[in-house]
């Protein structure tokens, strides 16, 4: 008897330049015909990408609503929602960076309504995947949802994101090394199960992002690798069924972060600076490379670089596994004191 995997894919992934004013054009081509249409975008610099593409759709003589995204709250996920069902849309079109794209997820998820997302921002590995990081009662929370039918890249439109904004998706990236070690782990303690097709895959991204110099990481040719590297990823965490390919002890770290100290810093600067410490805890053989990486990427590898103190520190890697309960990490398995951290803080040059 032979076993086959059944799962849910993006039918098109498109990267270049110039899709957008080719969107309705490349929407047809790949055989999605919708006349009720919801776009969405943010309130700031990419309202004036949504408000273009929402007055074609109108010219095309397509129903079409348009609604701007304020937060990664319940409140805006039903505000989409009753969008949504107004004009009984069949297709949302997305506009924007991660707030943007997880609401419409989480929300086209909810009303059965294909999605196509046309990522602002390659700051984290949202872009194509099926999970959702919304907002409620002061806590973030990551929310199954469905994969996007299809993701336009434009590079036109991507080569203008903050470039900190770059840099945080390259974090976000390089920690899937650590993440595919803690899953492998947890499988290894029947805590989890692991799956070695979407941990080759979210690995194999950042591993080739190694090879690359990420002094200048809008450069054209280092941009394309990085977008493939969180596609990859978005793909990984669909074919998992969840985030474990891409999350690990630094992204709980992180997610501690976020509850002691909100607004600190970036997702993926935060996610930097976890998976450094995260390499050294378990003495990773590419943790001076992985380290080192980080740092000429510009992102925060030191305790200074979030001015964090060694014991906000250490209050953070205390929280850190009460963020993902059901998680089990390399951080959970050493459980390391107050001294090992101190000692990790020094052997990795985090002070």
């Amino acid at each position: 008897m032979s076993f086959s995997r059944v799962m849910a894919l993006p039918a098109f992934v498109e990267i270049g330049r110039g899709l957008f004013p080719r969107l309705l054009e490349l929407l047809e081509d790949h055989g999605l015909h919708h006349e009720r249409i919801v776009v969405t975008s943010g309130p700031t610099f990419t309202a004036r990408l949504g408000e273009d593409l929402y007055h074609r759709l109108q010219r095309s003589a397509l129903t079409a609503r348009y609604l701007q995204i304020a937060s990664s709250t319940l409140s805006e996920v039903e505000r989409l929602r009753e969008a949504l069902r107004e004009i009984r849309a069949t297709l949302a079109i997305a506009v924007g960076g991660g707030k943007v794209l997880d609401v419409t997820k989480y929300a086209t998820y909810r009303e059965n309504v294909l999605l196509v997302t046309v990522p602002t921002t390659p700051s984290n590995d949202g872009i194509a995947s099926p999970v959702a990081v919304l907002e409620w009662e002061g806590l973030t929370h990551s929310m199954g949802t469905q994969m996007p039918t299809g993701v336009v890249l434009d590079l036109d439109i991507l080569e203008q994101a903050p470039e900190r904004n770059v840099r945080a998706g390259i974090g976000d990236v390089v920690a899937n090394l650590l993440a595919v070690d803690d899953w492998r782990l947890a499988a290894e303690e029947g805590r989890d199960r692991y799956d070695a097709v979407a941990a080759m895959m979210a690995a194999t991204g950042a591993e080739h992002l190694l090879l690359h110099d990420p002094a200048e990481p809008r450069r054209p040719a280092f941009l394309e690798r990085l977008l493939h590297a969180l596609v990859l990823s978005g793909i990984a965490m669909g074919l998992s069924g969840s985030s474990r390919p891409c999350s690990g002890a630094e992204h709980e770290i992180s997610h501690a972060l976020d509850r002691l100290f909100p607004g600190l810093a970036l997702h993926g600067e935060q996610v930097a600076l976890g998976t450094v410490f995260s390499a050294y805890l378990r003495n990773h053989p590419l943790a001076p490379q992985i380290r080192d990486f980080l740092r000429r990427a510009g992102l925060p590898t030191r305790l200074k670089d979030l001015n964090l103190t060694e014991e906000q520190f250490l209050e953070a890697v205390a929280l850190a596994p009460e963020t993902r309960p059901a998680r089990f990490t390399y951080l959970e398995f050493a459980q390391p004191t107050p001294e090992e951290v101190h000692e990790i803080l020094l052997r990795a040059e985090m002070v």
